[in-house]
């Protein structure tokens, strides 16, 4: 069950354009904007739709 996505119908219908569109969408945002919850009521039901959440950042020992 997914958490209500209240207010953002012109953003989900932005992001299912672009998947429409196109073969990737980059969302990108302050932490805690509600990115990876646009992600997830964008893509449900679409029929190519994968999505990848990156959850850190690359540090220069990980690099290294």
């Amino acid at each position: 069950v997914l958490t209500p996505c209240v207010g953002r119908e012109s953003t989900l219908d932005r992001v299912r354009s672009l998947l429409d569109a196109g073969r990737w969408v980059t969302i990108t945002g302050a932490p805690g904007c509600g990115k990876t919850l646009v992600a997830r009521h964008a893509t449900v039901g679409h029929p190519r739709a994968v999505w990848v959440a990156a959850h850190r950042q690359p540090t220069l020992a990980a690099v290294s």
